[in-house]
């Protein structure tokens, strides 16, 4: 096991930003908040309330570590860790615990009342432990840093394979969705320029007003999302049928590429061809050709779709591509200044207090 105990972090720079993308599109659990761009999002949704940097270790000259970090207030400060630390898997758990030491001790130097850490770990893929977890969990139990209750995050992984294996990976209904789809000619690309994603965001914001939806800003998309396409952490992804776009999705191509967002058009509607199932076997066919190894469907409150859930729909249609559904190590916290957080508690409970009697 490599000596972790000498490791160096110190805040990424401009001069950091390709390396450290290489490094998350390379690792296993790579996120797009370990990236240059991606840590930023946090800061541009907030408005700037959360002020974001990255933290950066290096072995041999070679990015061996990353760790996002935000944080928001002044007196009652808190930082988090949204992605939680990247570890070089070739550091083992020394190098998480050696990550989550510097984590603790950037919080406290920045004079922090509590940490927040979201591990984007794998814990279970379907009925199986990860081998990581076990790692994971013991350096953050040793760092003291406490579990909070679920649920935990979850989502659907689909194995990327050939054509034909995966298909027959997929449910019988998805399946016979998908070969219906492609004999009626749907197709799908691939874009990473402004166009592609000014095209989706005015599809995605005038299906959020159809449907009544809340919907991440202009300012998000431009400011934020634009970078992440431009790096090549991200790509809009689009189903076209009869020369008329369909379904487009906002993915995630870092080392586990995810599902981000999506939009769905009127003519999709106005198709009796299921072309929201094409679409994804199509991203799934470009992120196998990228070496990519699974696809993350985005987030399902659980493995069996539950009839009458208000997202019962969504949730439905990502479990029928088969995939086995992966439970996150997901939420930790550490309080760093026990009564200054209890002063804090103290103060919301009387805020919350007064503004019931004044109802």
């Amino acid at each position: 096991m490599p000596d972790t105990s000498a490791l160096s972090f110190t805040a990424a720079t401009e001069g950091d930003r390709a390396e450290i993308a290489e490094f998350v599109r390379a690792h296993p659990d790579g996120q797009l908040e370990h990236s240059w761009e991606g840590s930023r999002l946090l800061d541009i949704a907030s408005n700037g309330r959360w002020r974001t940097r990255l933290l950066v270790a290096r072995a041999d000259g070679k990015t061996v570590a990353v760790i996002p970090t935000a944080i928001a207030g002044l007196g009652f400060r808190v930082m988090r860790s949204d992605g939680g630390p990247l570890v070089s898997p070739s550091l083992g758990s020394g190098g998480m615990a050696r990550a989550l030491q510097e984590l603790i001790s950037a919080a406290r130097a920045a004079g922090c009342c509590r940490l927040e850490a979201r591990m984007l770990y794998p814990e279970t893929i379907g009925q199986k432990a990860d081998s990581m977890a076990a790692s994971c969990l013991h350096a953050l139990e040793s760092a003291h840093l406490r579990r909070l209750e679920g649920p935990y995050k979850g989502s659907y992984w689909v194995t990327l394979q050939e054509d034909e294996p995966l298909l027959e990976s997929l449910s019988s209904k998805c399946r016979r969705d998908v070969r219906k789809g492609l004999r009626e000619g749907v197709t799908v690309e691939m874009g990473r320029s402004p166009q592609a994603l000014e095209d989706f965001y005015r599809h995605y914001l005038n299906m959020c007003v159809r449907k009544g939806l809340d919907h991440v800003s202009e300012a998000y998309i431009r400011q934020g999302v634009a970078p992440c396409l431009e790096a090549g952490l991200a790509a809009v992804f689009s189903s076209i049928l009869q020369g008329k776009v369909c379904n487009m999705a906002l993915v995630s191509l870092t080392g586990r590429p995810s599902y981000w967002l999506g939009a769905t058009t009127p003519e999709a509607l106005s198709f009796k061809t299921p072309t929201g199932q094409v679409l994804h076997f199509g991203v799934m066919q470009h992120l196998r050709a990228m070496g990519r190894k699974v696809y993350d469907l985005g987030g399902s409150p659980g493995a069996v779709p539950r009839e009458g859930h208000p997202n019962f729909g969504v949730w439905q249609f990502k479990c029928e591509f088969g995939g086995p559904y992966v439970t996150y190590l997901d939420r930790f916290e550490l309080v760093l200044r026990p009564v200054v957080e209890q002063m804090l508690s103290i103060g919301l409970k009387l805020r919350e207090a007064v503004k019931n009697l004044r109802r």
